[in-house]
């Protein structure tokens, strides 16, 4: 053992305090050594918490805070230093003072008296974490996507007027909140996002904030959409809706000036609920509503000013129609009377006017007499709410479709949500799903591209309008009102969305081939209903709930090929689910699901399995028997802990997968505790090995540590 003599003749160059310091130091070189390891695993929670926390911000395409960078630079400086010291001291560790034996006193009180340094560092940065409020914050939105206009708005010289005079209405301090009414089609919208657009730069309001609220209104959907044209992260669940609305409160009332847009009202809506200041004390939160009902925003809602927007005057209707057709008018004199009257026939709602002009841009004279013998046949028709000149516009504008597969997925995005983005992904599954492509693309890629060329058919045609990226699409509501009316006569479309009760088939009439119902709030499903022709099948319950799901409800719908079922809560699927012999696509997305492993008897046909967002711990082993599954959806399953090992090689047929971001997190500590030895759970070797045999094409997997890739090939994600 080393004697205290031997430590003072080792310290004996130093000063007297400095030496009985430096004693200690080396008096408790073991304990400060041991203390900093402990320190240092203490420290790897936070470290590895923070990481987590940064990688999902920017997988959401947030900035992270300086100061979280700056702590992450500085524990990442630490843990090097403190591994270094601990290499160090294991390294010198049988140094020995050769006139004493002694270990070597100089080491131990330099690597002590550091060790005793990187603690009280690994303390201050500890203590840093726990204050840390935010991680990241929203990115500005780029020029390009802030602006609300329509890159196709026309400023016509009837409504000059009325725009002034809603500005000048914006800008009255006497004024909070206005209305903006008129028949479907006349572009109230459009209008309205000019004018915010205007405003804001010209500085009036600092940000324009704008939702779609439609005829079910869903307080917690506005929330949303408001939150999403602000860049604005809510602190609170997505289920608390009185904490989202405090949150927009005061986002409001901070003392900037906002302009809040709620588009197409049908019924009263209390600006409480969602957030929007709606006392005089607004403090610069401005409110502009529109609606096709006058009555509505000026008792219901009692706006302080309201503003009609009506159809174009004839010049403004020409100037619009010949600028969507063309110069094929000025080239073929013999069509200019032609189009006057088909023009004349769309009564001047741009609506009606787009979607002609664009189908007869570039045809000969025979195409625009039948278009005008159209639009005079289904003048006839009349859909509530939506003029009869709109109905037959389009309805002209969809007969002049020469894609079946344009018209079919056309359809197919009448049967979603009104005002919903639409994903072309989820285009292309229902597609190939129900066999709607004509080339008939062997692999899911080649599928999707050929509907993103159907898309765009569907955007030249302006049935359909792009969303706010590239990757989705929208559809106007009386352009998907009409589509519905086209579907309901052609193809036995029922659309209900805000449905009280289960339909029947009607006693007049073909059974239902396609049904989409949106229940608000639905406990339990009937058993004996009969859908002999029924094919597709959609099911979405706004509020989630228990549902007793009879064991024979599916019994009398066994031609069904499409089973999309959201935000349920089933204990078990029932048994009648195995009878569906020719489903080609389930979804049972925002599911609370428990035992699924009845899906394995929809082996014979089904390609495409979704379980994003459910609430599922295990992917069931019997899932390998869907040896026809493409694709496999497994995203925000976030409870979602074991994949059995081989079940995804064992899916001979599938092409893409898409995993949850936090399952191989949970992986790779599992084995870092060394708690799952065994390896009976899905590995990125697996993954790696279905690449290389060219099962996969496409994986959506987010890998948090590079060091969980496989040596072999680095670049499989």
């Amino acid at each position: 053992m080393c004697t205290p003599q031997c430590i003072i003749e080792k310290l004996g160059g130093l000063a007297c305090d400095e030496a009985i310091k430096a004693g200690k130091y080396v008096l408790h070189y073991t304990k400060n050594l041991g203390e900093v390891r402990a320190k240092m695993r203490d420290l790897v929670d936070p470290m590895e918490k923070i990481e987590r926390e940064v990688s999902e911000a920017k997988a959401r395409g947030e900035k992270i805070e300086k100061h979280v960078l700056h702590w992450q630079q500085y524990t990442d400086k630490l843990k090097n230093d403190i591994e270094r010291l601990i290499e160090e001291s294991t390294t010198n560790a049988n140094m020995r003072c050769i006139a004493c034996s002694c270990p070597n006193i100089m080491w131990q009180y330099k690597l002590s008296k550091q060790a005793q340094e990187k603690i009280g560092n690994a303390y201050k940065l500890i203590e840093k974490n726990d204050k840390f409020k935010e991680i990241s914050h929203p990115r500005p939105r780029p020029s390009g996507l802030e602006s609300l206009s329509d890159k196709n708005y026309v400023n016509f010289d009837s409504r000059a007027s009325i725009f002034k005079g809603i500005m000048d209405a914006l800008k009255d301090s006497n004024i909070n909140m206005i209305g903006v009414f008129g028949l479907g089609g006349v572009r109230k919208t459009t209008l309205v996002k000019e004018v915010g657009e205007q405003m804001r730069k010209d500085g009036t309001f600092k940000q324009v904030a704008i939702a779609v609220v439609s005829k079910d209104l869903n307080v917690k959907e506005v929330q949303s959409r408001l939150a999403g044209s602000l860049n604005f992260k809510f602190k609170a669940m997505a289920d608390d809706q009185e904490g989202r609305a405090n949150e927009l409160w005061n986002k409001f009332t901070n003392g900037d000036a906002y302009l809040i847009i709620l588009d197409d009202i049908w019924e009263e809506v209390k600006m409480e609920a969602i957030g929007i200041p709606c006392t005089n004390e607004r403090k610069g939160c401005k409110v502009v509503l529109t609606s096709r009902n006058e009555d509505l925003l000026s008792t219901v809602m009692e706006v302080d000013r309201n503003f009609s927007i009506t159809i174009l005057s004839s010049a403004d209707a020409w100037t619009l129609f010949t600028k969507k057709v063309g110069n094929s008018i000025q080239s073929q004199p013999e069509i200019n009377s032609l189009a006057y009257e088909v023009c004349e026939r769309c009564k001047g709602l741009p609506v009606a006017i787009n979607a002609p002009g664009e189908a007869l841009k570039g045809k000969q004279e025979h195409a625009w007499k039948t278009a005008l013998d159209k639009l005079d046949k289904y003048m006839l028709t009349k859909i509530e709410g939506i003029n009869p000149s709109v109905l037959a516009s389009l309805r002209v504008s969809y007969d002049m479709l020469h894609s079946v597969d344009a018209k079919s997925c056309f359809l197919l995005c009448c049967l979603l949500a009104k005002d919903a983005e639409i994903p072309i992904d989820e285009l292309m599954r229902l597609c190939v799903a129900r066999n709607l492509l004509d080339q008939n693309p062997c692999t899911l890629d080649k599928a999707r591209n050929a509907v993103r060329t159907v898309v765009d058919t569907l955007k030249s045609a302006s049935l359909l309008t792009t969303g706010r990226h590239d990757t989705v699409v929208k559809i106007h509501d009386v352009i998907r009102d009409v589509g519905i009316s086209i579907a309901r006569e052609e193809e036995a479309f029922l659309v209900d969305h805000g449905a009280l009760r289960w339909p029947r088939n009607p006693t007049n009439g073909p059974s239902y081939k396609e049904m989409s119902l949106n229940f608000k709030n639905i406990k339990g499903l009937p058993d004996g209903l009969v859908y002999p022709q029924l094919h597709t099948l959609m099911v979405d319950n706004t509020k989630l709930s228990d549902l007793e799901v009879p064991d024979n409800f599916f019994n009398g719908m066994t031609e069904l090929v499409v089973l999309t079922f959201t935000r349920m809560r089933m204990r078990r699927l029932p048994s009648s689910l195995a009878k569906l012999t020719n489903l080609q696509m389930l979804y049972l997305n925002r599911c609370k699901l428990a035992d699924i492993a009845i899906i394995k008897d929809l082996k014979s046909n089904l390609e495409v399995l979704s379980l994003r967002g459910s609430s599922i711990k295990a992917l069931p082993p019997e899932i390998e028997q869907l040896t026809s599954l493409r694709l496999l959806d497994l995203q925000d399953c976030d409870e979602l802990m074991v994949i059995p090992l081989d079940v995804i090689s064992n899916l001979t047929s599938l092409e893409e997968v898409y995993f949850p971001k936090v399952f191989l997190k949970r992986e790779a500590k599992i084995d870092e505790q060394q708690e799952m030895s065994s390896r009976d759970n899905l590995s990125l070797e697996e993954l790696r090995e279905s690449l290389a045999n060219g099962q996969l094409t496409t994986l959506h997997i987010h890998v948090a540590d590079v060091k969980l890739l496989p040596k072999e090939d680095p670049n499989i994600c």
